[in-house]
């Protein structure tokens, strides 16, 4: 596969081909950027790192040597990712007594098995807005989850101390999840059911919170995105951060079925067969789009990353994956998931920018 270079000025010639160490074919999986910056750190001269930057330089990376084993304990050495983990087993041990049968028609499930995987790859996305939190000053505080589903924020967060209110449409989901809201409950975690025609109302009763997190929500918003991102701008107290994931519409796969002639949407089967109204990815976003965003809506520091955590499904990658490992160490630009978060200003209580309803 052919990948593109950053740099105009530099020739095929000129740039380090490298192949990632185990270490850093490991950090990819939680950190691409960090991983291609070892990569460039030990492929360029202290003279080009110092008068380029390392973000600024070109490199191709090798793919490691396929099967790859992913040795989960190894990425997950620290406290908190341990605890993270620890939580993602407890709901995986929950999957037994998961009814799918008692979600409305609507919602599109995952089989059994695709689930585990699913709360099991939450792991990256759970550990990398902690960090983000962390380096933001945020190591306790109070926590609103919008869209908690499954438990996978709320419940780590509860666990390392965070005071955590986890929202969903809790009522519409039967007794599907009765044993996390009680799992939820036990952590500490306030759990508050919303219902979707006074959602954002009733969101808006709950704050201020020093974070508001949606983790994987608003791709699944119709029409507009703006009156929900709003009001979760409205519960974040002034100085707190505002934390949204979402799906990476460049991401490498999408870029590899488009090269096959496929669609980048969900299939059409699973929408086609729903009730009104779709739950599923109505819209998927690009970086610089969360970033405009944040900031139209009234956040300042905005910060987006990159996180994949598709390929933490798999206990051996192929070589396949091992080409996507690759290519998002070369452009972390092409990991399957965003994480944006921005500050709201202490000083103004200033509306967003965009008119209101």
């Amino acid at each position: 596969m052919t990948r593109t270079l950053r740099s105009d000025a530099t020739t095929d010639a000129e740039v380090p081909i490298v192949k990632p160490t185990d270490d850093e074919a490991a950090l990819a999986l939680r950190n691409p950027a960090a991983a291609r910056e070892r990569c460039v750190r030990r492929a360029w001269p202290p003279a080009a790192l110092s008068e380029s930057g390392i973000h600024d330089l070109p490199l191709r990376v090798e793919p490691p040597d396929a099967p790859f084993r992913v040795r989960p304990k190894k990425l997950w050495s620290g406290q908190m990712e341990r605890t993270v983990l620890g939580a993602a087993e407890d709901l995986v041990g929950l999957l037994e007594a998961f009814d799918p049968k008692a979600v409305e028609t609507h919602v599109v499930l995952l089989p059994d098995d695709a689930m585990r995987s699913y709360l099991r790859m939450n792991v990256v996305r759970v550990v990398r807005a902690i960090e983000q939190l962390r380096r933001r000053g945020f190591e306790r505080g109070s926590v609103l989850e919008v869209g908690a589903w499954f438990g996978s924020f709320s419940l780590a967060l509860s666990r390392l101390g965070y005071d955590v209110v986890a929202c969903d449409r809790y009522s519409s989901y039967g007794s599907a999840f009765e044993a996390n809201v009680r799992l939820l409950e036990r952590s500490g975690a306030r759990v508050v059911s919303t219902n979707r025609e006074r959602e954002l109302e009733q969101i808006s009763e709950l704050g201020p919170f020093d974070i508001v997190l949606a983790g994987a929500v608003i791709e699944h918003i119709p029409h507009t995105p703006r009156f929900l991102l709003e009001t979760l701008f409205r519960a974040v107290r002034p100085g707190g951060v505002l934390v949204i994931d979402t799906p990476n519409l460049t991401r490498y796969w999408n870029r590899r079925a488009f090269e096959r002639g496929e669609t980048i949407f969900q299939p059409l089967a699973d929408q086609y067969v729903t009730d009104p109204p779709w739950e599923g990815h109505h819209r998927e976003f690009t970086a610089a789009e969360m970033k405009w965003m944040f900031e139209t809506v009234g956040c300042e520091d905005v910060e987006v990353e990159f996180v994949d955590y598709n390929m933490l499904q798999f206990d051996e990658l192929s070589s396949e994956h091992t080409e996507c490992l690759a290519t998002i160490i070369e452009d972390p630009t092409q990991a399957d998931t965003l994480l944006a978060t921005g500050r709201r200003p202490v000083a103004a209580d200033a509306p967003p920018r965009l008119s209101q309803r």
